[in-house]
């Protein structure tokens, strides 16, 4: 059933990903490109029962870098970050999970991966019952 709802809010934002422009590829942008590719060809590292549904899904609060559903078909927002990341991503996935949970009514997983540890990030995770993955 929810997964019903990812493709409703997936089809009712086709139209919006035409009005945001693709990252522009400079050597940050190639990194976090092939960052990414690693990770969706390996959800399983990240968190088992993950299925992607979308990569690069611009919604209203922003563009979300994975949007999965778990193994419950709850909606999962990844946010990758290069390096260590900061606590910048936190408000970035809260933002996120807050839009999803209003137009589902489900209450949607966030998760963060990062490639290098990061323990301020780790509590600030922690506080907002945010995972973190540590990217190996």
């Amino acid at each position: 059933m929810l997964f019903g709802y990812l493709k409703n809010i997936d089809a009712a934002l086709d139209e919006d990903q035409a009005k945001y422009p693709k990252p522009i590829l400079d050597k940050k942008h190639l990194r976090e490109q092939h960052f990414e590719k690693e990770v969706v060809a390996n959800l399983q590292k990240v968190k088992p029962g993950l299925t992607l549904v979308r990569q690069q899904c611009v919604i209203p609060a922003g563009r979300i870098d994975v949007l999965c559903k778990d193994e419950y078909n709850r909606p999962a927002v990844l946010e990758l970050k290069i390096a260590a990341g900061d606590e910048s991503a936190v408000v970035q996935t809260r933002s996120y999970l807050q839009y999803i949970r209003q137009v589902t009514q489900i209450e949607p997983v966030g998760i963060i991966v990062i490639q290098e540890n990061n323990e301020s990030l780790q509590e600030k995770c922690d506080q907002y019952g945010i995972e973190l993955v540590v990217w190996k």
